[in-house]
């Protein structure tokens, strides 16, 4: 005889709730979850043991919980190396913006050279 969650499986229906499960509601439902398995060497596992000895929880939790971090900032650091190309993008055209303009205006002016490159270097190449 199969059990209500082997029915289940087989038609895709939600599995019957029992009369006891039905009275505890919880606010959010849990979504499914996976066990998973790798192995490390030694060094590592060192790691993993002295981190959990530090939240005093086992090296499995700890490990559970770094992976977890891990992925849940794996948006953040790639948006992070996107933030650092377009700062270094940006300095590069502040850079090309500058020698442009000194070129326009020692050319067009034919003003002191040395008192352009300074107003420029002053105001342009900042930061």
């Amino acid at each position: 005889m199969e059990s209500a969650n082997q029915e289940c499986l087989r038609s895709d229906q939600p599995p019957k709730r029992s009369a006891t499960s039905s009275r505890r509601r919880q606010p959010h439902r849990r979504r499914p979850t996976f066990t998973i398995g790798f192995r490390v060497d030694e060094y590592y596992l060192a790691i993993l043991e002295k981190g959990a000895a530090s939240y005093e929880i086992s090296i499995h939790e700890y490990a559970r919980q770094r992976l977890l971090e891990l992925l849940d900032r794996h948006d953040e650091t790639r948006l992070l190396a996107e933030l650092d190309q377009v700062t270094a993008d940006v300095a590069e055209l502040r850079e090309d913006i500058a020698r442009s303009l000194e070129v326009i205006l020692v050319n067009l002016t034919k003003g002191d050279a040395q008192a352009i490159r300074s107003w420029i270097s002053d105001n342009l190449r900042r930061g």
